[in-house]
C-alpha cells in the first residue's frame, strides 16, 4: 500500500509503527467493507490485536460479556453518532461531562465511560466508521512517526470525539493503566513493536 499520510522511515522502530498503521488502514478501509453483509454501513465489526486477552466475565459477575456488548452495539448514541467503542484502553482520560452507561446484566456495576486514551488492541466499529476513520484521523495528525493508537489518541483529544469503553471501571491486567474487558497481555504475548 502506498499512502503518503503514513511515515516510511528507514529507522526500524518507525518502520514497525508504519506497518502497524498500514495494517489498521487495510482492515478498516478494505477488509471490513468487503465482508460487510449486504453492504450494510451500520454493521459492527471487531478489530483485535494479537496480544489481546479478556478479563474473565465472572470477575464482574457475568457468565459472559455478550449482554453488555450487545447493549453498547444497539445504544443509539454509540451506534449512530460514534460508530466506534473500545473493549479496552490504556491510560484513559475519561470525560466528566457525560454520564457512564451502566450495564444491567451484572450484579456488580459494570460501567462504560466516554473518553480518550492509548492502545488500539480491541475495538468495535461500524462499516461506516471504518470507511471514514482514516480520513478523519488524518486531519489531526501531530506527527507521522507513530503507531495507530497515537493517531487515534490525538484525534480524540483534538477533535473532541470521545468513545465509550466497555468496562471502563475494570482493570484486569498486570498493567495498572489498562481499563476495559480486554487488555494487552505482554507477558503472554510479547511485543515486537519496540
Amino acid at each position: 500500500m502506498n499512502d503518503s499520510r503514513i511515515h516510511t522511515s528507514q529507522i526500524p522502530v518507525l518502520k514497525k509503527r508504519s506497518s502497524n498503521v498500514i495494517s489498521f488502514v487495510t482492515v478498516w478501509t478494505y477488509e471490513i467493507p468487503k465482508y460487510s453483509q449486504y453492504n450494510n454501513d451500520e454493521e459492527w465489526s471487531f478489530v483485535f490485536e494479537d496480544d489481546l486477552d479478556f478479563i474473565e466475565p465472572s470477575k464482574f459477575s457475568l457468565s459472559n460479556s455478550n449482554g453488555p456488548l450487545k447493549e453498547l452495539m444497539i445504544n443509539s448514541e454509540i451506534h449512530l453518532q460514534h460508530g466506534l467503542f473500545y473493549l479496552g484502553i490504556c491510560v484513559p482520560q475519561f470525560s466528566h461531562n457525560s454520564q457512564p452507561l451502566i450495564t444491567q446484566f451484572s450484579t456488580s456495576t459494570l460501567l462504560s465511560s466516554k473518553g480518550c486514551g492509548w492502545c488500539a488492541h480491541a475495538m468495535g466499529l461500524t462499516t461506516k466508521r471504518a470507511k471514514s476513520f482514516l480520513t478523519e484521523i488524518s486531519l489531526y495528525l501531530p506527527t507521522l512517526d507513530g503507531a495507530i493508537d497515537i493517531f487515534i489518541h490525538d484525534y480524540c483529544i483534538r477533535s473532541g470525539s470521545q468513545y465509550y469503553v466497555l468496562g471502563s471501571n475494570l482493570n484486569g491486567s498486570l498493567q495498572p493503566a489498562q481499563f476495559g474487558i480486554a487488555f494487552q497481555d505482554r507477558n503472554k504475548f510479547p511485543s515486537r513493536m519496540n
